[in-house]
């Protein structure tokens, strides 16, 4: 008789759908928006013996960058 118990859970557990009055709701959704601000973050590095090498190649390579970036408002 026990057997009989456990196996009876498995056989209702498979029914897709309950008896009693149901609500069954699915939903995706998805907003965008112009952004109205960015944040840059720049990295400049060179190695060099000299550190005054080293530094006007990292200066003309961040000015390279600034004169290519728009003036921020």
């Amino acid at each position: 008789m026990l057997s009989l118990l456990l196996l009876a859970p498995p056989c209702f557990a498979g029914t897709p759908l309950p008896d009693a009055p149901h609500v069954v709701t699915q939903g995706e959704g998805q907003a965008s928006a112009t952004p109205d601000r960015a944040r840059v973050t720049l990295s400049a590095q060179y190695r060099h013996a000299h550190a005054a090498v080293a530094k006007q190649s990292v200066d003309r390579s961040v000015n390279a960058f600034l004169e290519l970036a728009p003036a921020s408002a």
